[in-house]
């Protein structure tokens, strides 16, 4: 609502015949992008519209007692005379600064993003969790996602297995007709010029020799694309946390955040600060040191009360000291 607020003033500002756009911005009539409780304002390099911009600013700050924090302001200026920003930087109190500057890790630039940039973004989007992580069953520390590699390739066994049986099929049919013409189909080789399918299907029972789908029809074993999927994905242990997390008392929110937490991926400040997100990394609760996972949850004073509390409200006797996601 505040923002909301701040967004009328300073549409109201751009109406006024003084202010002057920034150039690209011209034609949408933009002067401003907001997200959670951050601001960008841009304007014409002109000493009078900055002025403008932050009379609106002032306005909303008196209005609604929220300050801009001077230590996490900064402007930046392009092709603009040393004067103008000389006189803008003396009315607006704001240090200055140089482009690129980063803004939640991604590089902020006047100038078009280059292939190290991009890199660098791809980097950090993969490197945080991995797929493989999530598409683990819950009880294997993972988030249950479906692997949809291996799925995709279960689902096309189903058809390696029909061929395999003869089922009553038209298409099994001109398959064994056209292709394998009496042949052992567990051992055929898809010719040189063959469809892509049936090349495709010949990979994936390659791919699943293991499963020795061969002899399930003298056990008169039923086909199940769940079943083979599950034989498909690598065997991991399963984790003593699991039952905590996934729980049904749990609010799907918590379990989420729990779970991040567990595997060390939680923006705390330590991570935002080795980004150069935050300036700083220490413990916004008790300020005595560093906002790791184990300080935030065992090592803060505060932390640590309330969790004992809780184990002690429960009739738990364990004091955990650190966490971990084995």
């Amino acid at each position: 609502m505040c923002m909301d607020y701040l967004t009328r003033i300073l549409s109201y500002i751009s109406e006024l015949d003084e202010y002057k756009f920034f150039t690209v911005c011209r034609s949408l009539k933009l002067n401003h992008l907001s997200f959670a409780d951050d601001l960008l304002m841009f304007c014409k390099g002109e000493a009078k519209s900055a002025y403008l911009l932050l009379q609106g600013l002032k306005l909303f700050s008196e209005t609604t007692c929220l300050q801009a924090n001077r230590q996490k302001s900064a402007i930046y200026c392009t092709a603009m005379e040393a004067s103008e920003i000389e006189r803008i930087e003396q009315f607006s109190g704001f240090k200055r600064e140089q482009l690129p500057f980063r803004y939640l890790g991604v590089p902020i630039s006047p100038k078009k993003l280059n292939v190290v940039d991009c890199d660098l973004l791809v980097e950090k989007m993969t490197r945080n969790i991995k797929w493989e992580d999530l598409c683990r069953s819950k009880k294997a520390g993972g988030v249950g996602f479906r692997n949809i590699t291996i799925w995709n390739k279960a689902a096309v066994a189903k058809l390696v297995w029909h061929i395999g049986c003869q089922k009553d099929d038209l298409w099994v049919k001109w398959v064994h007709s056209f292709y394998v013409k009496g042949r052992n189909w567990w051992d055929f080789p898809a010719p040189p010029g063959a469809s892509w399918v049936l090349k495709y299907l010949c990979k994936v029972k390659n791919d699943l020799h293991q499963l020795d789908m061969a002899n399930w029809s003298m056990m008169n074993q039923v086909y199940s694309i769940k079943k083979v999927y599950t034989d498909m994905r690598e065997s991991i242990r399963e984790v003593t946390w699991a039952s905590g997390v996934w729980n049904r008392m749990n609010l799907p929110k918590h379990k989420f955040i729990l779970w991040l937490g567990i595997q060390g991926r939680l923006k705390t400040k330590d991570t935002l600060f080795l980004h150069g997100i935050s300036p700083d990394n220490t413990c916004c609760i008790c300020g005595n040191a560093g906002e790791t996972h184990d300080h935030l949850f065992f090592g803060c004073e505060f932390s640590k009360q309330i969790l004992y509390a809780r184990l002690d409200w429960t009739g738990i006797p364990c004091r955990p000291r650190h966490y971990s996601n084995g």
